[in-house]
């Protein structure tokens, strides 16, 4: 099995996106994992419009979306991607390794065909069940997550929050680089801007931080 990768630069516009992914698509790609919103640089993938091509060409697609769940309003809905799996233990503060997998109905499939990496009780289920009883697993992440999500609704309501958290990483990244303006060149950092980060908190980091960082670049 041949595998590839989709150099994405940074400062690619989503149509800049879209051209890269689809310019590795041949008649030899019969799966792709797309991310939703990448990792390490926060960057929001077209993934509609990726599943859809891919789609059209007949490959099936997985989209990574751990970063998505509470960030994005609805990071599934019309989505044409074949599966969809998130995590929950990012800003959805449910417990660490709590994760949904979706299969949305616009792409297509039914699940039937995903199985279980080992085979435990309710192996001979039909989809979602076989998933259910893998041995001994820990289920008070899946049990907390939906009291996670209702008590940030509670408390603030996540409209509200993902708008703090947009305008707070807006605050950060002006304060971080007007402290890091002496380094040159480019430098990236990743950062938390959730509802329990002030910015007082970004405040204290650019100040006292970032001279530690340079220096430790200076050597």
């Amino acid at each position: 099995m041949d595998e590839g990768d989709a150099p994405v630069t940074i400062d690619a516009d989503e149509d800049g996106v879209v051209d890269a992914v689809t310019a590795q698509m041949s008649e030899r790609t019969s799966f792709i994992v797309l991310d939703q919103i990448t990792s390490a640089t926060a960057m929001l993938f077209p993934a509609q419009r990726i599943a859809a091509e891919a789609h059209r060409r007949g490959i099936r697609i997985l989209v990574g979306g751990a970063h998505a769940p509470a960030q994005l309003a609805d990071p599934v809905g019309g989505l044409q991607s074949d599966w969809w799996g998130g995590n929950f233990h990012k800003f959805p503060c449910a417990p660490r390794g709590t994760a949904l997998l979706v299969i949305p109905p616009e792409g297509g499939q039914d699940g039937q065909d995903l199985w279980p990496l080992i085979d435990s009780w309710g192996f001979a289920d039909p989809f979602p069940e076989r998933f259910d009883e893998q041995g001994t697993q820990d289920l008070c992440g899946p049990i907390a997550a939906p009291e996670s999500l209702r008590e940030i609704e509670r408390l603030w309501g996540w409209d509200v929050v993902r708008r703090y958290m947009s305008d707070l990483a807006d605050y950060a990244e002006r304060r971080v680089s007007e402290a890091a303006s002496e380094v040159g060149g480019e430098l990236y950092l990743r950062l938390t801007a959730h509802a329990y980060v002030t910015t007082d908190a970004i405040d204290r980091f650019a100040e006292q931080s970032i001279p530690t960082i340079v220096g430790w670049l200076r050597g």
